[in-house]
């Protein structure tokens, strides 16, 4: 009688284990609390900061353009007297003076340039403020021509226009004309008032520059380097208002060289 129990009791043992051993979510899975964290397929951005855009190299800055309340019309586009000069043959004349400027004296000084050291004569023209008439012509031996007393007298408030090219027209044509306004009252009544307290010819000049008036600024320095070439201060003045203009830079330069010596 104990063999069907043996065998009955083995077979329901059996049947049991058998039935654990088939249902799902035992020790066959590990459970959630011993899963590891997946990996995510996307890179993490939490632990890396943002990069910043690419910064852009630094833009060099232009050079600020010399302001010069001695030029009264700049040109646009910023040409200079030479693209007005080059239209035919021989080398260029630039006039040493703003496009357009101003002066107290009646008998300003005109300087003009060439890059031809054989041209020994020019051909100076002042004409009317059209600039159509020429309203005073004299042949000039070097490069500038004081304006002379016996010539058509110039007024207060008037605008005339001036030009020179060498006598000899093959060695050059006209250089674009120059504007030049001389100031009437008031501005010539301050002038006149600051001019009562200059005592050397060195001030007076200095007064010039400080009321822009250009002709006379240059003009004034330039007398006294006639009469003292070595006045080193006198020259480096007169150098520093050539550096105004693009058309006076290299004269500025002359005068920086020279001063070196």
């Amino acid at each position: 009688m104990r063999t069907p129990f043996t065998l009955g009791g083995t077979i329901l043992i059996s049947a049991m284990l058998l039935a654990q051993s088939s249902q799902p979510g035992q020790s066959s899975q590990p459970g959630p609390s011993s899963q590891p964290a997946q990996q995510s397929s996307e890179p993490s951005t939490t632990h890396q900061p943002a990069k910043p855009a690419s910064a852009a190299k630094p833009r060099l800055q232009t050079p600020h353009a010399k302001v010069s309340g001695f030029e009264l019309a700049p040109r646009s586009g910023g040409g200079t007297q030479v693209g007005g000069a080059t239209r035919g043959i021989g080398t260029t004349t630039v006039l040493l003076a703003p496009y357009k400027g101003k002066a107290y004296t009646l008998n300003p000084l005109f300087q003009w340039s060439n890059s031809n050291a054989n041209i020994k004569e020019y051909t100076f023209r002042l004409l009317d403020s059209t600039g159509e008439e020429v309203l005073y012509e004299k042949n000039v031996k070097g490069t500038s021509l004081k304006y002379p007393a016996d010539a058509p007298a110039l007024i207060p408030g008037g605008d005339y226009f001036w030009t020179a090219q060498p006598t000899l027209g093959l060695l050059g044509e006209p250089a674009e004309p120059a504007e030049i306004v001389i100031i009437a009252d008031p501005e010539r009544l301050e002038v006149q008032a600051k001019l009562q307290s200059a005592r050397t010819p060195a001030e007076r000049a200095s007064i010039f520059a400080d009321k822009l008036l250009w002709y006379d600024a240059v003009g004034g320095y330039s007398e006294i380097l006639d009469s003292t070439p070595n006045d080193t201060a006198a020259r480096r003045e007169r150098a520093n208002l050539y550096q105004q203009l693009p058309q006076t830079e290299e004269a500025a330069k002359r005068d920086l060289a020279a001063k070196a010596e």
